[in-house]
């Protein structure tokens, strides 16, 4: 098994992997590879994180099997609680909401980290399906995932989440996910290089001279334009062709922001308190920006916006 080439990869992409945990728990997130062991799956040791919190997952992009992610159960509240913003003083269990959200911080770590990995190299390797569950023993954990003489890499990643946790946290790779890893890096990353290579390369023409043949060679001449000609044209033939392209209308009444645990707590009946004093006007956009305001109508049984005040034509064209 490559390690070096392994660790290597991995940490390429261990930050964008942490900026995608940090914007979930709204504090920050500092993780980096604090070792890489292989041995056989029969003698791997996981008592360091016990009680322990499995993160199964899927791999995509032609990487077979699944893998597993280990964490210990007070991380694992700690984070949720970051996440929901409620400190967890009581035994935690993975109730639903729990369990969602822990798979929601695994899920961003991960697939943050694969999709910063795919896009250095130009692959297509990514992360679906992650499950928490409480791990049962080592052994039986083993037997399920691994036969007990495979060689594994089992992954230490350092933790550390502003005033809330600093621990240690594990990702376990088959060889065949290891190798597959870096194969799959190196072809995207060769790949990439050879483009590159391509693209600034210099296509050199033939030197046959045509100063005693019978072409007729002399310089071309060109016609000159103005520059407000030239924008006259362009502009006149841009917005002919933009005039019949559909474009999305939304009408926004008003916004809020919510911490996941009110949205959670939200049911049949629940009332939410928008930005935007009752009687003002609603924002009329068009592809998520800004152009009009208005008030509601009603016509013939459906909502419409009677138009108050709209932005000038020229900024309307700049949005689009």
């Amino acid at each position: 098994m490559r390690i070096e080439e392994l660790g290597e990869i991995l940490n390429i992409s261990t930050s964008a992997g942490a900026t995608a945990v940090s914007e979930l728990v709204d504090k920050e997130v500092k993780i980096t590879i604090a070792n890489i062991d292989t041995m056989q799956a029969g003698s791997l040791v996981l008592s360091d994180y016990e009680p322990t919190i499995c993160f199964e997952f899927e791999f995509t992009g032609g990487i077979s099997d699944k893998g597993i992610s280990v964490m210990k159960l007070s991380d694992v509240a700690a984070l949720v609680g970051s996440v929901l913003q409620k400190e967890i003083t009581e035994e935690f269990e993975l109730d639903e909401v729990n369990k969602t959200t822990a798979a929601q911080i695994m899920s961003d770590f991960l697939g943050g980290s694969f999709s910063s990995l795919s896009n250095f190299a130009n692959i297509k390797v990514g992360i679906s399906d992650v499950e928490p569950f409480a791990a049962p023993e080592t052994e039986t954990l083993v037997k399920e995932y691994y036969n007990s003489d495979q060689e594994v890499a089992l992954v230490k990643y350092a933790i550390t989440v502003n005033g809330v946790i600093d621990s240690e946290f594990a990702i376990v790779l088959s060889d065949v996910q290891a190798e597959g890893l870096v194969g799959a890096f190196n072809k995207g990353l060769a790949k990439t290089e050879k483009s590159e290579a391509d693209d600034n390369s210099i296509t050199v023409g033939d030197e046959t001279d045509y100063s005693n043949s019978d072409y007729d060679i002399r310089p071309v001449e060109l016609q000159r334009y103005s520059e407000s000609d030239t924008e006259s044209v362009e502009q006149s033939s841009n917005l002919n062709m933009l005039m019949n392209v559909p474009l999305q209308i939304t009408v926004e009444i008003g916004r809020t922001k919510k911490p996941i645990k009110d949205i959670l707590e939200l049911t049949t009946g629940s009332i939410v308190e928008l930005s935007k004093p009752a009687g003002s006007h609603v924002d009329v956009f068009v592809n998520g920006q800004q152009i009009a305001s208005g008030e509601v109508v009603v016509v013939d049984d459906y909502y419409g916006v009677r138009i108050s005040e709209i932005i000038n034509s020229g900024e309307i064209m700049k949005i689009i």
